[in-house]
């Protein structure tokens, strides 16, 4: 990996429910990215850690579950990237960044 991002980050902050070991915890975002998003949390997690985010994203009617993989941490919470989206969340996210 190069370092340079492929996505641009945009500060959002969105409730999340994170799901990780069969456990449910609540969270927020600091940014958001079509590429991810840094998830404020004090859950124990590591490099590589699957899980999976719900999050409401304001355009659309349902919440979007997400799947993504634990990239980094920092003190307050991880930098997570998603897996495949649906068309849905993708237009969903767009919907979002362009505010």
């Amino acid at each position: 990996m190069n370092g340079k991002r492929v996505h641009e980050r945009f500060e959002h902050t969105l409730p999340v429910v994170l799901t990780h070991g069969g456990q449910e915890l609540t969270a927020e975002t600091r940014n958001v990215s079509l590429g991810g998003m840094y998830i404020v949390t004090p859950a124990l997690l590591t490099f590589g850690d699957a899980i999976v985010v719900r999050v409401r994203l304001p355009s659309l009617k349902a919440d979007s579950v997400l799947e993504a993989t634990v990239r980094w941490k920092e003190k307050d919470g991880y930098g997570v990237q998603f897996g495949s989206l649906h068309a849905l969340d993708v237009w969903g996210l767009n919907q979002l960044l362009k505010k």
